[in-house]
């Protein structure tokens, strides 16, 4: 893990903002080593803006993904007053806290992103009927239904190879901060490679454009060193 400072580039979740200190402390005394298992592995296969975070800060980020899935459902199926939650904001004062654990090691496992990660898992739960009640689904069901491999296989495939190109909000990953990390060079691959599956050179060079311009995430060189200086040009324009 690339030792970092508060991560200022995501929302201001509970539990973002504790030292590293704190985080290594409450880790090793809320989870069992074999709960801690191959932690350190995760670091090179989850998605990029998670890298430079101590594991139980993703554990407080995904756990405030999925309480915002949750209030939401709750917005919808019941009364507006309602008080409930759907999960604590301090995720290890709740009986959830392992289950939160194994579901955003198991997001880490296939580099998925957490949001998208919970929305597949949401859509699976519905398609099951699990969603017809007034009450979310507790994390556990999720972890449940994200342990069988031919479902984690299909959010891997779908999150990797779908319609929908994903960006790092960490601005380590930015062309600017480009130091030849393997992360990074990682992360040109997987644009390149969307760019490259694109079927027309207009295609190609609109998605180099919101890679390279509004998301400053591709290299210039790099650029002209996969897609020639035609498209480069159109996609400058």
């Amino acid at each position: 893990m690339v030792k970092t400072v508060l991560p200022f580039w995501l929302e201001p979740y509970f539990g973002m903002d504790k030292s590293l200190e704190e985080c290594e402390t409450l880790f090793l005394s809320s989870f069992t080593p074999i709960q801690r298992v191959s932690e350190s592995a995760l670091f090179s296969s989850k998605w990029f803006d998670y890298r430079r975070l101590h594991p139980l800060q993703a554990d407080y980020y995904l756990a405030e993904c999925y309480r915002q899935k949750a209030q939401s459902w709750i917005r919808k199926t019941e009364d507006y007053k309602s008080k409930k939650l759907g999960l604590k904001r301090d995720f290890l004062e709740s009986r959830e806290a392992v289950s939160i654990n194994q579901l955003r090691r198991l997001a880490d496992s296939i580099g998925v992103e957490y949001k998208a990660f919970l929305g597949a898992l949401e859509g699976g739960l519905r398609v099951m009927g699990k969603l017809e009640g007034k009450y979310y689904p507790r994390p556990s069901l999720f972890v449940y239904l994200a342990q069988d491999k031919e479902v984690l296989n299909l959010i891997k495939t779908d999150f990797w190879q779908g319609d929908e190109t994903y960006y790092a909000k960490d601005p380590f990953f930015q062309s600017g901060q480009f130091i030849s990390d393997p992360s990074q060079i990682f992360y040109e691959d997987y644009l390149c490679g969307r760019i490259h599956a694109q079927v027309t050179p207009f295609q190609k060079a609109m998605l180099l454009r919101t890679s390279m311009y509004k998301n400053n995430t591709i290299r210039l060189t790099r650029a002209l060193q996969e897609f020639g200086l035609g498209v480069v040009k159109e996609a400058q324009m």
